[in-house]
C-alpha cells in the first residue's frame, strides 16, 4: 500500500455517535504540493483504490480519493490506527561529521531502524569540515530523512538538524536524554549488555554519539562522560561510522525487545 506524509492541521476527524451510520467516513484529509503529483500524475490512483496517509505525529489513515481539484485532492479516512513503525522511546543519533556523502547513507538507514533525529557534529579528528552553504544539505538531508520514513513505514519524520560546532556544544545538549550511549574503541570499555544491565529500564529519550572516521580524543571522550555519556564498546570488530550508529540502533531495538 502506497504511503505519504502530511501535517496534522491537513486532517479532520468527524464526530461520530451512536446514530452515526458504521459506513460513513471517519474523517477528510487534504493532500497537496509534490504528494498530491505523485498520487495523481505518477502512481494514477484510482478512486477505489486505498493508500495510506500518515500525520507525522504517530497516528495512520487508511483513505480513498474523493475529489480531484486542480492543485490538491480530498481524501475520505476509511481507517485510523497508531503507527506500528516507531520505538516507544526517543532516540537521537549524534554523529560526528563523516567524509563524502557518508552522512546520507547514516541517516536513511537510521530512520529505516528508529532513529527520531539526526545531530551531526564537527570533532577535533573530522576531516570533512562543514562550511556556510551546508544549509542546503540539510535541506536534502531531511528530505532523505522523510523519503526513508515513508519507506519503513515510520510513524514520525526524523528531523535532521544543522551541523553543531564541536564537543562542547554536544555536551551542553545532553542533559535532557536519560540515557546516552558513546561508542568508544578502547580495551576495557564496557559492552552494550553490561551497561543497559546498570541502566536498568527502557529509556524514555535515548541518544547515541558516533564519532567521525579518527574517533574521538581522549580528552573528548572525557568531555562527554562528564556530561553524563556512558562509554560502550561495540564488540570485538572495528566498525566503520557509517556502520556504527545504524548497527547500535538496531541493537537497542533488540535489547528491549522490540523487533
Amino acid at each position: 500500500m502506497h504511503r505519504f506524509f502530511t501535517e496534522p492541521k491537513n486532517v479532520t476527524i468527524f464526530p461520530r455517535d451512536e446514530t452515526t451510520p458504521e459506513m460513513d467516513p471517519i474523517g477528510q484529509i487534504v493532500i497537496a504540493g509534490e504528494d498530491f503529483h505523485h498520487l495523481i500524475h505518477v502512481l494514477r490512483i484510482a478512486h477505489d483504490e486505498r493508500f495510506e496517509v500518515c500525520d507525522g505525529a504517530g497516528t495512520d489513515f487508511i483513505c480513498h480519493i474523493k475529489e480531484v481539484l486542480d492543485d490538491h485532492l480530498l481524501a475520505e479516512i476509511d481507517i485510523v490506527n497508531y503507527s506500528r513503525g516507531e520505538l516507544p522511546f526517543k532516540l537521537t543519533l549524534f554523529q560526528g561529521i563523516p567524509k563524502g556523502k557518508k552522512l546520507d547513507e547514516i541517516i536513511q538507514k537510521g530512520t529505516e531502524l528508529g532513529y527520531t533525529s539526526f545531530v551531526p557534529f564537527t570533532a577535533e579528528r573530522t576531516v570533512n569540515r562543514p562550511k556556510n552553504a551546508d544549509f542546503k544539505k540539510t535541506i536534502r538531508r531531511g528530505r532523505i530523512a522523510y523519503e526513508a520514513a515513508k519507506q519503513a513505514g515510520r510513524g514520525i519524520i526524523p528531523s535532521v538538524e544543522e551541523p553543531l560546532a564541536d564537543i562542547n556544544v554536544v555536551a551542553k545538549m545532553l542533559a535532557g536524554y536519560d540515557l546516552v550511549l558513546l561508542a568508544h574503541v578502547g580495551e576495557g570499555n564496557p559492552g552494550l549488555h553490561t551497561v543497559l544491565q546498570a541502566f536498568g529500564k527502557t529509556p524514555d529519550n535515548a541518544a547515541v554519539i558516533i564519532g567521525p572516521e579518527g574517533g574521538f580524543t581522549e580528552i573528548e571522550v572525557l568531555t562527554l562522560q562528564n556530561a553524563g555519556a556512558r562509554v560502550v564498546s561495540l564488540g570485538t570488530r572495528v566498525m566503520r561510522t557509517e556502520t556504527a550508529g545504524p548497527a547500535l540502533g538496531a541493537m537497542l531495538a533488540y535489547a528491549f525487545g522490540l523487533v
